[in-house]
């Protein structure tokens, strides 16, 4: 049976001597809570378990969960399409009425990512004047769909809103909606008409939660790399610049009767597998959150991570006491025990879906979010792991590879509390297994 725990459940912590200690020596281990499960996938044999059944903050190893849970349930060339329409009467050249962009939550959009896929905002221009249409009437607007524009999740912290790591997903994302915003003179590239600034606060810049004012404190100066708080105010005016490049005159009255609809163009995005290898790869939040989206079409947030939970379940997978509040892991209200995980990731490995979801993991030393973690050591090149990391959390979740790149051990290692520098607690992780001698 899946179960959630309510907030207050999952905040109580376990007592301190129902843990084994920290086996790492470092400063401040004494407090460190630490989880190790590792498991021979060769034999069966569960190699290590350190506190393996407790309950850990997993933060970025959550997506591959989101990956694993997602992989299999789609084709593996699935794709989401977005849909423009013209909805009105056209005649003598003249739409009289909208440009309809119908958003569905691709997080690809313009992405700097994904640059073979670019061009949509003039590939709709193209196809209005394709149709003889010289000018619109109305406006350039999109379709929002409100279960993809919730709020952000609640364990979200404040701080972390106004960077682009901290974008929400939205029906409409657009250059990974991230934006340069100059404090000096509040505009931003790219241009968005309805951004609101607020000359207050202390801090240089911030966000409020489920607001898009963006507080930029009086006086400062320079640029910044901030979450864009309205993709789709973005990108209507791209297409609308687009539309003037091509002479395509846009009126921009409000025009409520639709009257005659339609489809103008079809975008489609890269492959979701390529979609979730680069997410994995680079930790990408905002496309994790995509990615979990797609096992609950039309329903919430919420209603996707219980889709996910049950779908382990049903997998023969104990999801007792596990609680996911997003794709991501940016969420400090996740729990996750290294064992859930690691059986996540052995049933995996053992699936017809094995190659291809093995291969979202980047490798020690060499690749991703790995490529500095233990350079020319023993794990260079054999370790394949998604990392995890937020303030006082490390986490590592993927395999050990034999020569030929095949997963030989599952390996979940979650760190909570540690108060030592970071690097040194990377380096005694992988000392530390590097002294497990897997072979």
């Amino acid at each position: 049976m899946v179960l959630i725990f309510s907030m207050l459940s999952v905040a109580i912590h376990v007592a301190a001597d129902e843990m084994t200690p920290c086996p790492l020596t470092l400063p401040g281990s004494a407090t460190t809570k630490f989880g190790l499960y590792v498991k021979d996938l060769r034999t069966g044999e569960v190699v290590s378990d350190v506190n393996a059944g407790q309950l850990f903050v997993p933060a970025s190893v959550t997506k591959a969960l989101t990956t694993a849970s997602v992989s299999g349930q789609l084709p593996v060339d699935a794709r989401w399409t977005t849909n423009t329409y013209v909805e009105g009467r056209i005649s003598g050249g003249v739409l009289h009425g909208n440009v309809v962009i119908d958003a569905v939550g691709d997080p690809t959009i313009e992405s700097r990512y994904f640059k073979e896929a670019a061009g949509l905002p003039d590939s709709i221009a193209a196809a209005l004047r394709s149709m003889g249409i010289d000018s619109i009437s109305g406006r350039v607007t999109v379709s929002i769909k409100p279960w993809l524009d919730e709020q952000v999740p609640a364990g979200w912290m404040g701080e972390d809103l106004i960077w682009p790591y901290g974008t929400a997903h939205h029906s409409m994302n657009y250059k990974d909606n991230k934006m340069t915003l100059n404090l000096a003179t509040g505009k931003s590239e790219p241009y968005s008409p309805g951004l609101k600034i607020s000359r207050m606060g202390r801090k240089q810049v911030s966000k409020k939660r489920d607001s898009d004012v963006v507080y930029v404190s009086p006086g400062s100066k320079g640029s910044l790399s901030v979450a864009m708080p309205d993709p789709a105010d973005a990108f209507c005016y791209a297409v609308t610049k687009a539309m003037d490049k091509r002479g395509i005159g846009v009126g921009g009255k409000t025009i409520d009767e639709k009257g005659d609809k339609k489809k103008l163009y079809s975008h489609l995005s890269p492959s979701v597998t390529d979609v979730m290898r680069s997410l994995m790869f680079r930790s990408d939040n905002m496309m994790a959150e995509a990615t979990l989206r797609l096992l609950a079409p039309n329903q919430s947030r919420m209603a996707a991570a219980r889709r996910e939970l049950s779908l382990w379940d049903a997998r023969g997978i104990n999801t007792d006491g596990i609680y996911i509040e997003d794709g991501s892991g940016l969420s400090r209200n996740d729990r996750m025990s290294p064992r859930f995980l690691g059986d996540v990731l052995e049933w995996m490995a053992r699936s017809d879906d094995a190659e291809r979801y093995t291969s979202f993991f980047p490798k020690a030393g060499r690749e991703g979010t790995m490529r500095n973690f233990m350079k020319d050591s023993a794990l260079d090149g054999r370790m394949a792991t998604k990392t995890g990391s937020m303030s006082g959390v490390q986490c590592y979740a993927g395999y050990m590879l034999d020569d030929a790149g095949r997963p030989t051990h599952v390996v979940v290692i979650m760190v909570n509390g540690f108060k030592c520098d970071r690097s040194k607690l990377k380096k005694a992780i992988g000392d530390y297994l590097i002294g497990l001698d897997l072979k």
